[in-house]
Formats: structure tokens, sequence, C-alpha cells
């Protein structure tokens, strides 16, 4: 089971966009939005953490986890625009754009490597931890202002770094913190090939 932990951790945040979805559903309190929130971000967190400790962090594993960062951050969004539709009409454009852009990666990283992101770069990660404080006050206090704004800025940050990530790399991205280390990696790469090929 411990191997196992890792996968059933990622698969409850597949369960907590349901919960999320039924919260605003059910018109309870808002504060409680707060739960699957902190707890999809935890166990974003527990997840990696536990999967290496057990030597279970593959490149599937790791493409799974990215699925589910999707289907929870299209769930927040579907509450957003039920739980308040002005706010999510006011920023309907941005969010579009970041929905396209997600496309965008995945038809990316298919097109290139024949599968589904799993850079898990820093930026991404960075922008998950915002869109946590954002999306729980545009949630609990019905209030976007500058932890929105922040947030909608670094995903598309965290998007631009993520397609150069996937231009640069020639194999399968998995954890390439930045653009640069993929710069770097590809550079590495092509050096190795070039001395190989003078040696033969």
């Amino acid at each position: 089971m411990p191997g196992g932990l890792p996968w059933v951790l990622t698969a409850i945040r597949l369960a907590l966009a349901l919960a999320v979805v039924g919260l605003a559903a059910s018109a309870v309190p808002r504060p409680w939005f707060v739960l699957p929130l902190a707890s999809a971000l935890w166990l974003d967190i527990a997840d990696g953490v536990l999967a290496r400790r057990f030597g279970v962090d593959s490149p599937a594993f790791r493409r799974f986890d990215s699925l589910c960062d999707v289907v929870f951050f299209l769930a927040v969004l579907a509450c957003i625009g039920w739980v308040e539709p002005d706010i999510f009409r006011q920023y309907s454009w941005a969010f579009a754009a970041l929905v396209c852009c997600e496309c965008v990666c995945q038809a990316l990283s298919v097109a290139r490597f024949g599968c589904t992101t799993s850079t898990h770069s820093w930026c991404c990660k960075a922008w998950a931890l915002l869109l946590f404080f954002a999306s729980a006050r545009v949630l609990v206090k019905g209030e976007a202002g500058w932890p929105l704004h922040l947030a909608l800025a670094a995903g598309a940050v965290a998007y631009a770094d993520v397609w150069l990530i996937l231009l640069m790399s020639r194999r399968v991205p998995v954890d390439v913190p930045t653009s640069w280390h993929a710069w770097q990696i590809a550079r590495s790469a092509a050096a190795s090939s070039s001395k190989a090929d003078r040696v033969s």
C-alpha cells in the first residue's frame, strides 16, 4: 500500500473537485469552501513528497497528478461562475485565456512527445499557491481584487514557461524546474551528441 498511497492521495483531489462543485450547488456557508481548497493544496504537496519517498515518482504518476490539477482548476472555475457570476463575467476573458493556454500546452505536448504534460515547473507550483488564495477570497468573501489579478498574471507567466520547456526539450520533460533548466538540459544533450558523433 505505501507505494500506492501517492496515487490514492492524488485521486482524492478528483473527489474534492466534485466536492467543491457540490458545495456551490448546495449553497452552504461560504467558509466551507476553504476546506476542499486547502485539502487539495495539501494533497498536491503531499502526494509528490510521498511519491519520491516511496520511489513511485514515475512519468505516469506525474502526468496523472497534472491531470488532477487541471480537473480541480476547472471545477473551481465552474464554482466561481456559479457562486459569483458577476466576478466570473468580469474576468471571463482572462479565465478563457488560461483555459486556452492549457489546451495549447496539452496539444503541444501530445504533438511533440505523444503524451500530456508533466513538467511541474516552479512557476506552476507558485501559481497553484496563488490560485488557492485568490479562489478562497472569491468563493468565501465574494471579492476579486489584487489576489486574483496576481494569480492571473502568474498563470500567464507559468504557461509561457511551460511552453518554452516543451519547445526546448528533446525528451518528455518531467519535473523540469524552469525553461532555463530545459535549455541547459537541451544544450548538454546536444553537446554530448556532438561529442559522440566526433568519436564515432
